[in-house]
């Protein structure tokens, strides 16, 4: 089960990597870094445009998304679950416990996410929910508030773009 990390400041000497972007996500509590050519979405970014939601329906919960390609403008969350960004990084909404995030069928393997231990939950073919398979799931607690961390794989198998790898080990939680 994710544990509840420790509040503290971001490593202030960490440098972005070179041909790499920072993201801070004030709303979210945590920055990452990720390559320059990505696209990064999040919820201030779609209410710009015309101060409502763009898709009929869509009250996105507080996430961020980056995408190797340019996703549009209905893009992020549907149903409360990331479904188009290639990494997205979303709090869960207070009445979904985390622990619905942790299935012991799913291959799991043990992380640490700036201060947190969690597990990454592997989704393969043989997940009955479609819309998961084909994904990874990071669930994590940190200064009580419920995280999920989501990228693609690459195939059904629990494979996945080590680019992926690279851009958890710069998450940092902020104070």
């Amino acid at each position: 089960t994710p544990t509840d990390g420790n509040i503290q400041n971001p490593p202030q000497d960490v440098e972005v990597p070179e041909g790499w972007k920072r993201y801070i996500g004030k709303d979210l509590a945590i920055q990452f870094d990720y390559p320059n050519e990505w696209h990064v979405y999040n919820k201030q970014r779609l209410m710009e445009e015309d101060n409502q939601s763009p898709c009929v329906g869509f009250d996105p919960v507080i996430f961020a998304t980056i995408s190797k390609k340019e996703l549009g403008r209905c893009v992020g969350m549907s149903g409360g679950v990331g479904l188009l960004g290639d990494f997205t990084i979303y709090e869960l909404p207070s009445d979904i416990p985390i622990e619905n995030f942790v299935n012991t069928k799913n291959q799991t393997h043990k992380i640490k996410i700036d201060t947190v231990d969690t597990v990454k939950v592997f989704f393969t073919k043989d997940e009955p929910l479609p819309h998961r398979s084909q994904s990874v799931q990071i669930p994590l607690i940190y200064n009580h508030r419920n995280y999920v961390i989501e990228f693609r794989q690459s195939d059904l198998e629990g494979n996945y773009d080590p680019i992926f790898d690279e851009i958890l080990s710069t998450v940092h939680f902020l104070k």
